[in-house]
């Protein structure tokens, strides 16, 4: 049976484009998916949110 891995992130937003959300997010998300398939368990990720020393935290959350 697979483990569970809580994730906790202080990643600033990052990779402002059209799309509907921020590069640095997807590009999170994409590892979480990965890690999750390689380890067959369940990724439970938090990331901050809001302002600090000028930077955006894009907060967000996933269960995988």
């Amino acid at each position: 049976m697979g483990q569970t891995f809580p994730v906790h992130l202080c990643s600033p937003g990052r990779g402002l484009t059209s799309e509907p959300q921020l590069e640095s997010a997807r590009w999170v998300e994409h590892i979480n998916g990965a890690y999750a398939s390689l380890y067959t368990s369940f990724i439970v990720h938090v990331n901050r949110v809001g302002y600090e020393d000028g930077l955006n935290f894009w907060g967000g959350s996933t269960g995988l």
